[in-house]
């Protein structure tokens, strides 16, 4: 009876098991408007990031360098939630759930939450 019962590990929080999914709730061109909207900021986010680098390499100003750092890493995890949105709107599941074996990590809300990391990094 027991060997009926697979356990799972959820990851990155095991309290994430007991989440309740939620279905996509834009539609086609609520993902795609989001879309537009997301290319335009992560294309700007990224040219600021490369040019900050750029010219403190040429000025030697560290600080400039810090800035761009900031820049790069909003942008790399703004990419992995944009990537998140996307597979939201495919698996229609806000957990957006890949499984290894046994383990299971909800996608979405870790992006979303190395998102909020980058800002706060950005941000110190």
């Amino acid at each position: 009876m027991h060997g009926d019962l697979i356990m799972e590990t959820v990851l990155p929080w095991p309290i994430w098991k007991n989440a309740q999914p939620r279905e996509y709730p834009y539609g086609s061109s609520g993902l795609l408007f989001a879309l537009v909207i997301s290319i335009i900021y992560l294309t700007t986010l990224l040219v600021i990031g490369l040019l900050f680098r750029k010219v403190s390499k040429e000025l030697k100003n560290p600080q400039l360098k810090d800035w761009s750092y900031g820049f790069l890493v909003v942008f790399t995890f703004d990419t992995l939630h944009v990537i998140g949105d996307i597979l939201f709107y495919l698996t229609n599941d806000s957990r957006v759930p890949i499984s290894f074996d046994s383990i299971v990590l909800y996608y979405y809300p870790t992006a979303t939450s190395l998102s909020v990391l980058g800002i706060i990094f950005f941000i110190c």
